[in-house]
């Protein structure tokens, strides 16, 4: 990956993020950033494979998660942008993005703030790979609290996602012999989610036919709070999964827990990480030497001090990371559960 320090108000910055098909290049700053409402914008071309949108079946598409991470220079945090909220009035948002694709953010920050955008196709088309050039994202730096003249380096990541459309949908699958699962009260039926329930909230557990059962917590070790005689209300708030959503269209590849590693502080690496000794692969215990099951993911330096260690996807194990091969579009195993949750988080806030 190039990277280059820039200067907000001077120069620009350049780099090239890949994970699984995507590929994020031409990264740029605008040569006439908005200095009295400091803001600039993040330039860049993407692409990735196997798009599509569709207006039957499913009626859905895939798109990238675009989201873009800087550090001031001499530092070791990374940050993540704010940029502008997309309102969906299509104009005033201060992005530009090519003839054929569209973008869609969330108001994250409550202040017309987003922390990445969805970028997909506009119109209906077969499936097909993409190729978006000049995409233009605008970065609010002032409400990051960084000056016109602060000199920083910035990244810009993606994801490949895909969006799920609201609609109904069952939990349980009817089988009496499995441990605590969901079903309708008084059988083995699944239950259908057919709302978010926000009034009438979803009640679980206790009497009622119309509410979401456990099986009475049959074989559970740890029981639920709630079985057939013990209720509880689930909140509005909680997502039922009937509203849409988008979700990852394919694992956390090996390059895309690499590129997350390299942007974390020494102490949060170590959290990530279970070995701080170079030459160690992922793996569930310190000490791994050589590459287990496929994962590449190794330490490849480490600069000490208060520097951040550098990982690599090295699965050929020669010292040299990134080389075809080095399977850095392999999904990443040897993750934990928080391992995921960190990464998921990072790629939002």
């Amino acid at each position: 990956m190039k990277k280059y320090v820039f200067s907000i108000g001077l120069a620009v910055a350049t780099s090239i993020c890949f994970g699984n098909d995507i590929v994020v290049s031409n990264v740029s700053l605008s040569a006439t950033p908005n200095t009295a409402l400091n803001y600039t914008t993040v330039d860049f071309d993407i692409a990735w494979s196997n798009s599509w949108r569709t207006n039957v079946g499913p009626s859905n598409w895939d798109a990238a998660w675009i989201f873009v991470k800087y550090r001031l220079k001499n530092s070791i945090v990374w940050n993540h942008a704010t940029l502008n909220y997309v309102d969906g009035s299509g104009a005033g948002d201060g992005h530009t993005v090519p003839v054929g694709s569209t973008i869609s953010s969330i108001n994250d920050t409550g202040a017309g703030g987003a922390k990445g955008v969805f970028l997909y196709a506009s119109a209906t088309f077969a499936q097909a790979n993409v190729n978006y050039t000049s995409v233009s994202l605008q970065w609010n730096y002032g409400v990051d609290g960084l000056a016109d003249d602060d000199r920083v380096e910035v990244t810009v990541m993606a994801i490949e996602m895909v969006y799920i459309p609201q609609g109904s949908f069952y939990v349980g699958d009817g089988n009496p012999t499995i441990i605590g699962q969901f079903r309708t009260q008084g059988s083995n039926s699944p239950f259908q989610i057919t709302s978010e329930y926000t009034g009438p909230l979803l009640t679980l557990g206790g009497g009622g036919a119309a509410d979401l059962h456990n099986n009475n917590g049959t074989g559970m070790t740890t029981p639920d709070d709630f079985n057939n005689v013990t209720s509880q209300v689930l909140p509005a708030a909680f997502p039922k999964g009937f509203n849409d959503f988008y979700s990852m269209k394919y694992e956390i590849s090996q390059e895309q827990y690499v590129e997350f590693l390299n942007r974390l502080t020494r102490a949060q690496q170590a959290q990530r990480f279970i070995s701080t000794t170079v030459g160690n692969f992922m793996h569930s215990a310190a000490g791994q030497t050589t590459p287990v099951n496929r994962n590449g993911v190794k330490l490849m330096s480490d600069p000490g001090a208060l520097a951040i260690r550098i990982y690599g996807s090295d699965l050929n194990d020669n010292d040299i990371a990134g080389e075809a091969g080095d399977g850095q579009n392999i999904a990443c195993n040897w993750m934990s559960s928080v391992d995921v949750l960190a990464y998921l988080e990072w790629a939002v806030f």
